[in-house]
């Protein structure tokens, strides 16, 4: 009987322990996928912004606000974080994200876009004129952060 008994604690201590594995187990895994999707949606308000940056440097460019060597120099300083971000975005692409895909795609052209607002520093009209192409981008960055907002 003592032996029966020995044998039905030993698995009832297994059978918690394994129920306890399989709990931790699930909820590192629920975090790590809802860390990806938070993580996603901080990308994305990430691009959104530095588009708005874009936006306001060629908006002051274009009506002469501040001087080409700012121009150049804020652009100079949004280019490699629109570059990280653009290697974030791969990263969350390759995981099988559209919304990633799609943001990357607009940080690829907000990146051509920064480039050329420090090559047109000295034009403002031609700054000026980049405006609304970084405005589109912000526009077209909405959507996608609101579709990946954690609930």
């Amino acid at each position: 009987m003592k032996r029966r008994a020995a044998h039905w604690t030993r698995s009832l201590e297994w059978a918690i322990a394994v129920s306890v594995v399989v709990a931790v187990g699930g909820i590192a895994i629920g975090s790590v996928r809802g860390k990806a999707s938070n993580t996603l949606y901080i990308t994305l308000g990430d691009v959104r912004s530095r588009a708005a940056e874009v936006r306001e440097v060629a908006h002051d460019a274009g009506v002469e606000r501040t001087t080409a060597t700012y121009t150049r120099a804020q652009a100079g300083q949004l280019a490699p974080r629109i570059e990280t971000l653009l290697k974030e975005l791969s990263k969350a692409e390759r995981r099988g994200s559209e919304s990633a895909g799609a943001a990357r795609r607009a940080a690829e052209r907000l990146l051509t876009l920064t480039q050329a607002l420090a090559q047109s520093a000295d034009s403002p009209p031609a700054a000026g004129a980049l405006e609304s192409r970084a405005g589109a981008i912000v526009d077209e960055i909405i959507p996608l952060e609101r579709r990946e907002r954690p609930d």
